[in-house]
């Protein structure tokens, strides 16, 4: 490989949220744990956005910086028009701090207080705290898990909770955190076709649309209903783990939907080494994510693997997008709470499963995105955990 993957570097002692601060569950952990919480890669910095952040810094001033430029836009369309065959309108882009932000920012415009907002538990749990905190109510439409770990949805439920009047916002996440899936064309236009048959904005977090298996595409499902309502938020964020440059995009479908979210447009902000990293990235950061990709799928192979032979009740599934996995614990240990706090004093940090909602109990999250040497040694010491038991 050109790029060094193996390396391990120490996080601590650089605010790492990973690293420092236990993630999920308040686990406490100190310097010589290992931490697989928190969904950032180990990674160094691939050299094309190094590069990109220095280049930026030898023009030594960092005054109020324009986002909405060509540069800008063109790095976003191309990498988008290159991996995916989607043609974004570069006037329908608006820059936002994170996808999480944008998707505030969604719920805001589309829904008053007490509105439904419908989301697919288990999920990233911020899609709750963000409902919640904008006084909005969650709407629970549960997917269904399958005896092998695999996750389908259910649409008689969902068309049922879409054609409800009060619920105006749908959150798709899409590839899926934490079940992995990337969800079909199929599966994907039915969802869009609901959603605009039943008048409610499809809100998309895509974040994790570059972290495929080699050979799976992750399909944006604005390309596929171009003339609805739909919200796509992306980000170079978790796809070069640049997520502490808090650097995101809305992408909509029309110029109406864009104006209402975000308003009129005129001037953005940004972070000027946020947005030199961005374009660095999308313009040049093919071949290391490529890398990166087939690395990931290699420790998502070593983690099957070992379990397989080592711990043969945990369930796995190797998921088809996001270098984080959803593995089912509840035959050494029902309580995921529980089982995460044995593995913080048993030096090994994950997250436990009931963060993420209904269908959460009795599973961890895990995340692979690390050199090997640290997967390895951190089933060892969970290994030890569940010997105990």
């Amino acid at each position: 490989m050109k790029y060094n993957f193996d390396e391990i570097i120490n996080r601590i002692g650089t605010a790492s949220e990973k690293w420092e601060s236990g993630g999920h569950g308040g686990v406490y952990f100190d310097k010589n744990s290992l931490s697989f919480s928190i969904a950032d890669m180990d990674f160094a910095l691939a050299p094309c956005i190094d590069r990109a952040i220095r280049d930026r810094l030898d023009q030594k001033v960092l005054g109020y910086t324009d986002v909405n430029t060509d540069d800008y836009r063109d790095a976003v369309t191309g990498w988008f028009n290159r991996r995916f065959g989607w043609k974004i309108d570069g006037r329908l882009i608006y820059a936002v701090d994170g996808v999480m932000p944008g998707v505030r920012k969604a719920i805001s415009a589309h829904t008053e207080p007490g509105d439904g907002v419908i989301i697919q538990q288990p999920v990233y749990p911020p899609f709750m705290s963000s409902v919640e905190s904008l006084g909005r109510k969650i709407v629970v439409n549960k997917l269904i898990k399958g005896d092998d770990n695999f996750y389908t949805m259910d649409f008689d439920a969902l068309e049922a909770q879409l054609a409800d009047k009060n619920n105006k916002v749908m959150l798709l996440c899409s590839p899926h955190n934490p079940v992995g899936r990337v969800w079909t064309k199929e599966e994907l236009e039915t969802v869009a076709d609901l959603c605009h048959k039943h008048g409610v904005v499809l809100v998309s977090d895509e974040i994790h649309c570059d972290l495929t298996r080699t050979g799976v595409v992750n399909i944006p499902v604005a390309k596929l209903r171009p003339e609805y309502d739909i919200i796509t938020c992306v980000s170079p964020s978790k796809t070069f783990n640049i997520a502490g440059l808090q650097v995101a995009n809305m992408v909509f479908t029309n110029m109406a939907l864009r104006k209402k979210t975000a308003g009129p447009g005129g001037v953005q902000m940004a972070n000027p080494l946020s947005k030199a990293a961005l374009i660095g990235a999308y313009n040049g950061g093919d071949d290391w994510l490529d890398e990166a990709r087939k690395y990931i799928d290699g420790n998502l192979v070593f983690l099957k693997e070992w379990l397989e032979a080592n711990l043969p009740k945990v369930k796995y599934l190797v998921p088809q997008g996001t270098y984080l996995t959803w593995l089912d614990i509840s035959a050494y240990q029902p309580d995921s709470e529980k089982f995460a706090k044995d593995c913080g004093r048993g030096g090994i940090i994950v997250e436990q499963g009931d963060v993420f909602g209904e269908g959460g109990k009795g599973f961890i999250r895990f995340n692979v995105g690390t050199p090997k040497a640290n997967i390895a040694e951190g089933l060892a010491r969970m290994k030890k955990v569940i010997e105990v038991y």
